[in-house]
């Protein structure tokens, strides 16, 4: 599953942040560009064939 994550203080690399998980395997990811995040984050959704479409947060 691939999912948008709100903002993580504590880290430092990005402003946009999204969680993916996969075979047991996870990840918590960033980016600086609110676009290439979204980007990602889609690309990932079809690519795994999820049948949730991740939704940004507001």
């Amino acid at each position: 599953t691939v999912d948008y994550v709100e903002l993580v203080l504590d880290l430092k690399g990005g402003r946009f942040f999204f969680y993916v998980v996969e075979e047991g395997n996870s990840g918590l990811y960033a980016s600086g560009d609110e676009n290439e995040s979204h980007l990602w984050i889609m690309d990932m959704y079809r690519s795994t064939g999820l049948s949730r479409k991740p939704i940004p947060l507001v």
